[in-house]
């Protein structure tokens, strides 16, 4: 090998450990994966629906999941489903539609959960709760996957649980949430 072949090699083996090291440092810094602040609540009721003689009501809940990214990557999730308790029973469930959340980006994830009525009002509970709100249990978990760079591909995870209080003879309610989000290097 020519000295001239030596010194291309150096420079060319030395310019690629530079791009590696400079990655590393980027990733590890600028392109660190953040936590996503992510909420969900009871934003409207869209159908209520109350009768005392004979005891009837129907019920449906828009539901709205926010989700901020503030990470260079976006965030690309899969469906879920997001579930509604009430004093532990399931009484309501729907689809969330797959997606994707573009880097540094909030959005709204929208869907209508339709209310078993029925099963709120065999509970124990239902004749006292009318007059001071129902409360309402909500969870959901959003799995997806943030890409970095195009390259790196890492498992994320969003919990969302939140707590209701819906007031069925004014049509109004009030929520509490919590999210819990876990990127999985």
């Amino acid at each position: 090998m020519s000295k001239r072949s030596i010194k291309i090699c150096s420079i060319v083996t030395a310019v690629v450990i530079l791009l590696v090291v400079l990655l590393v440092i980027l990733y590890f810094t600028v392109f660190k994966p953040k936590t996503p602040e992510a909420t969900a609540s009871v934003v409207n009721i869209q159908h209520v629906d109350f009768t005392l003689v004979p005891l009837t009501f129907n019920l449906t809940l828009a539901v709205e999941i926010v989700i901020k990214n503030p990470n260079f990557a976006g965030f690309k999730y899969g469906g879920s489903m997001i579930t509604i308790y009430y004093h532990g029973d399931v009484v309501g469930s729907a689809p969330i539609n797959a997606g994707m959340i573009h880097a540094r980006k909030t959005e709204t994830i929208s869907t209508s959960v339709e209310i078993l009525a029925s099963k709120v009002m065999a509970s124990s509970s239902f004749r006292s709760d009318v007059s001071k709100g129902l409360d309402f249990t909500s969870s959901t978990t959003i799995d997806g996957k943030v890409i970095i760079l195009g390259m790196f591909k890492l498992h994320a995870s969003a919990k969302i649980e939140c707590t209701s209080r819906v007031w069925i003879f004014t049509a109004t309610s009030t929520s509490t949430c919590n999210s819990e989000f876990k990127v999985q290097k």
